[in-house]
């Protein structure tokens, strides 16, 4: 009959046992065995199954998802609105990359769940600048609920070649598990943040 102290544990040239009160292996899985069986002979104290299905549950209609309105802005610890022509300060991060900073505003959105995603795409040949962003962040809401926000996404630019000098297309968008989807975008520039 093997024994518990028979294995050799890894790093171990080798074992013998180390005391007759070592537990035999087959006596674990048999007291195993017996305690599912004994756990399986009970009956069901709420009886047997219900004959029917009820089916799927489906949610309450309350009406159409409203669309949520959707403003881009930037800022790593405040909101400001971004608009088309709006030059964007490339910042040094500490790693050796680059990134700028993102921020949304929404209206008419349930961030429960919400899903972002982040493009910086370049005019002249709508060449993609930053690597694909999609994540799932929480938002705040203002104290008068007017709004939700999320402050200070960095967007990471691999390459500033790709975006010194180029006219971009900045595009953001949002999405929550009950349909509701915002999208916003802004013709902008980069430069680097101590050229400002």
């Amino acid at each position: 009959m093997p024994y518990l102290s028979d294995f050799i544990l890894p790093g171990e040239a080798s074992m013998t046992r180390r005391s007759p009160r070592t537990i035999p292996v087959a006596l674990c899985g048999s007291a195993l065995l017996v305690g599912l069986v004994a756990c399986g002979a009970e009956e069901d104290p709420m009886g047997p199954p219900p004959e029917a299905d009820a089916g799927p549950m489906s949610l309450p209609d309350t009406g159409p998802v409203p669309e949520p309105e959707l403003m881009l802005g930037t800022g790593e610890r405040g909101f400001e609105p971004v608009s088309d022509g709006q030059v964007l300060p490339l910042i040094r991060g500490p790693q050796g990359l680059q990134h700028v900073w993102i921020s949304l505003r929404a209206q008419d959105f349930d961030p429960n769940r919400a899903i972002i995603a982040l493009s910086l795409e370049r005019e002249r040949d709508g060449r993609a600048t930053t690597e694909p962003y999609r994540a799932r962040l929480p938002f705040e809401v203002d104290p008068a609920g007017v709004y939700v926000e999320r402050i200070g996404i960095q967007l990471v630019v691999p390459n500033p070649n790709l975006v010194l000098g180029e006219d971009l297309l900045l595009t953001a968008g949002i999405e929550n598990p009950l349909g509701a989807e915002g999208a916003a975008s802004a013709h902008i520039t980069v430069q680097w943040e101590e050229d400002l």
